[in-house]
């Protein structure tokens, strides 16, 4: 199968409005894999056909999906994921009136698929509690586009030619994905991963995707969170996350979710998988477009 990031950052993009910092100046000037949109992935199989034709699942819509589908060539979607509610990987759920409605049908728009939208049982509830999210999906789903499925942990859920696991995390708010093609394997665990300990049977996968985490000082030493910053107590460190990387002990790791906070620019990051530390997990940091065969 094939892993498409269509955005690699998370709460905080890059370039970040308002923001003057170096790392957002370079993508305002520099582009390409400077600049970061919001985290989602594309997941195609390998036995699906030539790439165009392929089925495909997506893995949380987030404010910039649309773009970033566009921008990827990706117009087929056949299933959506949903890993949790936080607006950074929900806020674009208008992107099925795109993708499913006709807008020029005789007698005005009228759908033309209706993709199935599979929500964990704890993240069904989130959506209830949080934002309007299960109201915007029930009036989608009232007009035809989407099909909500609710999931139960470690359900086997068969989709676009993939198998698809949830599991909860250590924040029962958040779940990681095991997706699975023929003896192929990955496991997903893409946001808020502090005090995770992931089962022992999703170690040992082919691919493993986790968010980056935060970095206490920037690559010239200066302090980036200071203690008592919110996020060093709710949010996992960078070294929190090498931990969880030797544990999930993939063939290759995939760090996304990289904020603007981080403070890197992309060939710092390169600078960093060079080190030991990262070439003993098989270390990459994602970037928007990377594609991953696993």
């Amino acid at each position: 199968m094939e892993l498409l990031f269509l955005g690699s950052s998370g709460a905080t993009l890059t370039p970040r409005a308002g923001c003057a910092c170096r790392v957002c100046q370079a993508a305002r000037e520099r582009g390409g894999r400077h600049v970061r949109s919001g985290p989602a992935l594309y997941l195609t199989p390998e036995r699906g056909g030539p790439a165009p034709e392929r089925p495909g699942v997506l893995l949380d819509t987030p404010e910039e999906i649309h773009a970033a589908l566009l921008r990827q060539g990706v117009d087929r979607v056949d299933a959506v994921f949903y890993t949790h509610w936080h607006p950074d990987h929900t806020a674009g759920l208008r992107v099925f009136e795109h993708l499913n409605v006709d807008w020029r049908a005789p007698g005005g728009p009228r759908p033309k698929q209706t993709t199935p939208v599979y929500l964990p049982e704890r993240v069904a509830r989130d959506f209830e509690a949080r934002h309007g999210l299960m109201e915007r999906l029930r009036y989608l789903e009232g007009l035809g586009l989407l099909q909500v499925r609710v999931i139960a942990a470690g359900d086997v859920v068969q989709a676009a030619g993939l198998r698809f696991r949830a599991f909860p995390m250590a924040n029962p708010q958040l779940w990681t994905y095991e997706v699975t093609e023929g003896p192929r394997r990955a496991v997903l665990a893409v946001d808020d991963t502090r005090l995770y300990q992931p089962e022992d049977f999703l170690s040992g996968a082919d691919v493993a995707v986790v968010e980056t985490g935060w970095f206490e000082r920037g690559v010239d030493g200066s302090v980036i969170l200071p203690p008592g910053t919110r996020n060093r107590e709710a949010e996992a460190s960078f070294e929190e996350t090498l931990a969880l990387a030797r544990r999930l002990a993939a063939g290759r790791t995939v760090f996304t979710h990289i904020e603007e906070i981080c403070q890197r620019t992309p060939e710092e990051f390169a600078a960093l998988e060079a080190t030991e530390a990262l070439r003993s997990v098989h270390g990459t940091f994602a970037w928007d477009g990377l594609t991953i065969e696993v």
